[in-house]
């Protein structure tokens, strides 16, 4: 009786045991490296496949569905997955099912017991996430059901996925090289700028890399000699740094400014007019800068000035060139004041055309120019003023 019970229970074992060896495909890991990318970046999803039971898996008998969050990131159809565990199958690209983007493969060679290979597969962000979006990868059984059993607790896995805005790239500047423009002693980096993008703004540094609110230049029209980068910035990021920007400082002469006249003749009779040029004469070598050079002619009794902004030439003995559309006039109590940001260039002029009236007979005064000291960088106060001697016949 106990032989008899000792061999029921050795066959019974037995059965049990040659039950208990099925193939059991399944997905043991996935993951996306890195797990955050920003827009137009790629990144590479790892799944680890394998047959976890002790029996081959026939051929033809299970798929695998790779489904990508099709709404911010999706792979290229015309590239299958690849790896020593994506050439055990079939692979077809379904393209875009719902918001996902589909792959599924049919394994076209038996797989061994206990053999696992990964499978890569390339995604590209294409739309900001609000969050961490899901791939779901299943696998599961097609056919042979009858050849193997299948646990379906390790059939998918859903690893995730986060896509941010790209950092702006790098802007392109206009030049390597800025200098100063006398007299200025400092340049302008804004002018070697690319266009503006909307939703990005410009910032100088002082580091080709990793710009804090340390090296930020604060004024970037007017920087001294140094090494300089700029960096576009949106809400999200900085872009890389530019090409480097050299700035050289030269040293300037200020300018001297000195008026005097163009005139054919000076003696008026009652009711005439004469047209007389007044010159804003550079005599240093060093330009204006651009700030407003003004210039102030006093009334004189018997006498009355005007002038033509519009006016770009006069007869003296000769046609003559002017500048009046450069200055602009403010009639004052006491005379009228010209004015002008135009630059004279070092060892230039600017001339001005007046007309003069003549009022009054017997009238004798003169018709003076002052030049209002540092107007424009001028530095040298005791030139500044200029008379011509007028008279009116009785």
């Amino acid at each position: 009786m106990k032989r008899f019970i000792l061999i029921f229970f050795a066959l019974v074992t037995g059965i049990t045991s040659v039950f208990a060896q099925f193939a059991d495909p399944a997905v043991t890991g996935a993951s996306f490296s890195p797990d955050q990318i920003n827009t137009g970046q790629t990144t590479l999803l790892t799944v680890s496949f394998s047959n976890t039971g002790s029996t081959p898996i026939p051929v033809n008998s299970i798929e695998i569905t790779i489904s990508t969050a099709f709404n911010y990131y999706t792979t290229d159809s015309s590239m299958a997955p690849t790896g020593p565990g994506a050439i055990l199958f079939n692979w077809t690209h379904f393209g875009t099912t719902g918001s996902e983007d589909v792959w599924r493969g049919t394994n076209k060679v038996e797989i061994g017991a206990f053999v696992g290979e990964d499978i890569l597969l390339t995604v590209t962000g294409n739309a900001v996430s609000p969050g961490f979006e899901t791939t779901n990868i299943n696998v599961q059984p097609t056919s042979n059901f009858n050849k193997f059993l299948d646990s379906p607790t390790n059939n998918s896995i859903q690893p995730e996925l986060k896509i941010n805005q790209a950092c702006p790239s790098a802007p392109v500047l206009s030049g390597s090289t800025k200098s100063n423009v006398c007299p200025l002693t400092t340049a302008d980096l804004t002018t070697l700028q690319p266009a503006t993008v909307s939703g990005q703004t410009f910032e100088w540094h002082t580091v080709a890399s990793n710009p804090t609110a340390r090296t930020i230049v604060s004024q970037p029209k007017q920087v001294p000699a140094g090494t300089y980068y700029l960096y576009a910035k949106d809400t999200f990021c900085y872009s890389p740094a530019s090409a480097a920007t050299t700035v050289i400082i030269s040293a300037c002469i200020s300018p001297d400014l000195i008026p005097n006249f163009t005139y054919l003749s000076t003696t008026f009779t009652k009711n005439t007019s004469k047209t007389v040029i007044i010159n804003i004469n550079e005599i240093s070598g060093g330009s204006t800068n651009g700030t407003p050079v003004s210039v102030f002619i006093p009334s004189s009794t018997g006498f009355t000035y005007a002038f033509n902004p519009d006016q770009t030439s006069a007869t003296i003995v000769n046609l003559e060139t002017v500048n009046n559309p450069d200055w602009t006039m403010t009639i004052k109590p006491t005379g009228i004041l010209l004015s002008s940001i135009v630059l004279i260039p070092s060892n230039g002029r600017s001339r001005i055309a007046i007309t003069i009236t003549a009022n009054t007979p017997g009238a004798l005064s003169n018709v003076t120019v002052n030049i209002t000291p540092n107007g424009g960088g001028e530095n040298n106060p005791f030139n500044n003023l200029a008379s011509l001697a007028q008279s009116i016949q009785k």
